[in-house]
Parts: structure tokens; sequence; C-alpha cells
């Protein structure tokens, strides 16, 4: 988790309401979607923190807050809550799955919060798109959110300070649960905003904007 101070949440939230500007555009007008990305990685670089902007940029949060104001701004999104709640007994482990791939839609949240209150006996496995899937992309298949994580005992104030989420539409996600303690049950939460999004626009709110916009800044970065 990267920790960011008052100054720079406000400077990610500004970042984050002119990127959720963008990917409206975009998702109005999918033949926009690229013009509109380069203008915004443009102008986004001629700042003259551009440095520091960099770091922002490329971490999770400022992602977080463009969905939610996509969500505000349009109705490309829907934002619900995905709470998986369980009693775990001593030395034994909990699943729970959910499967969208006979539907139309994913959810493309980037945060994630999780907590038990046998917190260091309790560990999280998160796995998103097991295969198989219906995605043409066999890269977004079997990436792990966590694995084998310990749980904390404290959820934390927010949703933005959570824990980075695979960022790219999630058809499939299994919730495990593993209570490590030999005679104590351990109360387990998993919590992500559901941000829910039609497939096909997901799938194109990632390849010409989201990843497009990571490749420009990696090539600005490192100067590829």
């Amino acid at each position: 988790m990267t920790l960011i101070n008052t100054k720079e949440l406000r400077k990610v939230k500004s970042i984050a309401k002119e990127l959720a500007e963008v990917v409206a555009v975009g998702l109005e007008k999918p033949e926009k979607a690229r013009e509109s990305a380069e203008e915004f990685i443009t102008e986004f670089f001629v700042l003259s923190d551009n440095v520091d902007c960099i770091r922002l940029m490329t971490t999770t949060e400022v992602w977080y807050l463009c969905l939610k104001r996509v969500y505000e701004i349009t109705d490309k999104i829907n934002i619900y809550g995905f709470l998986v709640e369980a009693d775990v007994p001593p030395s034994s482990s909990y699943t729970y799955s959910i499967d969208l791939t006979q539907t139309n839609v994913c959810c493309v949240c980037p945060k994630f919060l999780c907590a038990s209150d046998l917190g260091g006996y309790t560990k999280l496995t998160n796995l998103v798109n097991e295969a198989p899937t219906d995605f043409k992309t066999k890269e977004w298949e079997n990436k792990y959110a966590a694995r084998n994580r310990p749980m904390p005992s404290d959820m934390g104030p927010s949703l933005l300070y959570g824990d980075d989420y695979v960022v790219f539409p999630k058809r499939k996600v299994k919730v495990v649960f593993t209570n490590t303690h030999p005679t104590e049950t351990a109360h387990c939460i998993f919590y992500a905003d559901y941000m829910e999004m039609n497939i096909d626009l997901a799938l194109h709110y990632m390849k010409n904007i989201y990843s497009f916009m990571v490749k420009k800044l990696l090539d600005i970065m490192f100067e590829r």
C-alpha cells in the first residue's frame, strides 16, 4: 500500500477528477477514447511537479477515485457492495465464489479491505478470473489479489487506504478465509466496492484508456 499525506491526497483527487472526465468521454464516445487519453497525458506532463505526479498517478488510489467520479457523472458504472463475512472454525477454511460469466457485466474495483478478529491466525486468498473464463486475453486469468495474506484486525477508515486489487475486469472472484488457530473460531470479513460495468465497455476501457495510459506513463518514465 502506498501512503500519502493530505496535500498529496488533494492532488490525487484533482488528477482523478480530470482523469474521470477523460474516461467518461472515452466511454460515451469510443472513437474519441485514445484522442482524449493522449490529450490528458500531454497536459499532465507539462506540470512543474510532474515527477511527483507520476508517482501519484501510478498508484491505485487515483484509479479508485477516478472510477468513483465516473460513477457520479455517467451511467456507465453502478456501485454496490461486495461483502463476504464468515465465522471460520479452528484449523479450517471458508470459500466464497462469484461467477459473472453468464452475465454481460463485470467488476472493475481496484481496492479491497479485509479483517479478522484473530488477526495473525487468519489468512486471505483472493483469486480473480480463475480459468476457464470467457476472456480472449489469457493474461487476465488466474490473478491473485492476495495469496495467504495475513489478515489485520482493523479494516481501517476508508477503502481509499485499502489494499490494491487487480484492476482489470473481474468475471470471477474467489475469496478464501483460512483460520490457523487450533482452538478458536475466527470472524473474517472481506469487502470491495462492486463497481459493475458492461463487459464490452470494460474491455474497451481497459484497452483504450487504462492500459494505453499506463503504457504512455511507462514510456515517458523510462524513456522507452
